[in-house]
């Protein structure tokens, strides 16, 4: 009989903080909003809380559906701790980025953390040097809609996708030169 295993422990504590955080009524105190106040204590815990909290369980499932498609893999290919070191620097990166260019606004979900580790994952398909098609593919279905809907008032912020997209290939880029997969084809040695 087949054994459970935990194959991606920072994926699956994300995974259930953020339900934690939706199912209970803490969201308004886990969103970030502007200004940056950098010697604020709760502006600093709320770059780091504000992917937690999803306004309802469809907002959090269309998140954490991709989160748990894409963490385990990128957490396989290069450790747990790394995997925590992107999850932190799409946080904080996308929330510093929200709150210069809409300091009145409030901002809940992982939806830029979603768009980081889609763009990060295409580039991870390719070698060092090249731009992979699936790439390219994935940020004009992707981000395309967002670019198309950026200036929808919708109360979604197409920004943080935009930008969590970038910072995933950004990202990527950066991966991939430290990291080289597999060769495609097998090599043939003589004897």
């Amino acid at each position: 009989m087949p054994r459970i295993e935990l194959n991606a422990p920072v994926t699956v504590c994300y995974t259930l903080a953020a339900v934690a955080a939706t199912v209970l009524p803490v969201q308004g105190k886990l969103a970030i909003h502007g200004p940056i106040r950098p010697w604020d204590g709760d502006f600093l815990i709320s770059l780091m809380t504000w992917t937690l909290a999803h306004g309802g369980m469809t907002h959090l499932l269309s998140n954490f559906v991709v989160i748990l498609l894409t963490g385990p893999l990128l957490e396989d290919r290069f450790g747990s701790f790394r995997m925590l070191a992107i999850l932190v620097t799409a946080s904080v990166s996308v929330g510093l980025a929200q709150c210069v260019l809409d300091p009145r606004g409030a901002l809940i979900g992982a939806s830029g953390t979603v768009f980081c580790l889609i763009m990060l994952t295409a580039m991870l398909a390719g070698r060092s040097g090249t731009i992979p098609v699936t790439v390219l593919l994935v940020a004009a279905l992707y981000l395309g809609r967002e670019v198309m809907a950026l200036f929808a008032d919708d109360g979604i912020s197409q920004t943080a996708h935009i930008l969590g997209g970038v910072l995933g290939v950004v990202l990527g880029v950066v991966m991939r030169a430290g990291s080289a997969p597999a060769p495609r084809h097998p090599v043939s040695r003589r004897s």
